[in-house]
């Protein structure tokens, strides 16, 4: 944990979970004009949480609002849904297979193929209250360590400018821009 609330944890508005302190470390550097230190926890989890650990640091920053800010892959997307159902004191039942993941609570399930499954469709399908708010890393990139290297985890596509040109003249013809 890094708190930078010189110990005054009723200042604190803002605390940020990570899988580790590399992320933690790279989200700072790619957004500090945006943070306010003075206001913010960066948390890493080493990886996996516990239910304890979680109600402990939203124990004692109750203040603050709590952002998911973990990978962009599946295991980070569940890690944020595991948080908003301890925080929502909900429990949620994860089961993955090899493309689908299967959410239980109570009688209630929902099965998502891996590549769709996100926290607001869980919450949506679930009637899940918010309870965390998501930051992750651009879509591009499978972590914040990775947005400061410039490492997507795919090629992404170079459009030329008469690609770009076009893509502009059609969202002002449809009038979405």
């Amino acid at each position: 944990i890094a708190d930078f609330s010189d110990g005054n944890a009723d200042s604190v508005r803002n605390v940020y979970f990570f899988e580790s302190g590399y992320d933690a470390m790279a989200f700072w550097q790619v957004n500090k004009s945006r943070l306010v230190l003075e206001t913010s926890v960066f948390v890493s989890t080493g990886g996996t949480f516990s239910a304890q650990q979680i109600k402990g640091i939203t124990d004692y920053y109750s203040q603050a609002r709590y952002w998911d800010c973990f990978d962009n892959d599946v295991p980070g997307i569940l890690y944020g849904v595991r948080m908003e159902s301890l925080l929502s004191g909900q429990f949620i039942n994860i089961v993955t297979t090899d493309d689908t993941v299967i959410f239980q609570k109570g009688a209630d399930e929902i099965r998502l193929k891996k590549d769709e499954v996100s926290l607001n469709k869980v919450r949506e399908k679930l009637g899940m209250d918010r309870h965390v708010y998501v930051w992750k890393a651009p879509k591009a990139f499978k972590d914040w360590n990775d947005v400061t290297m410039n490492k997507p985890m795919k090629d992404l596509p170079v459009k030329s400018k008469y690609q770009r040109d076009e893509n502009l003249r059609e969202k002002r013809r449809k009038g979405t821009l």
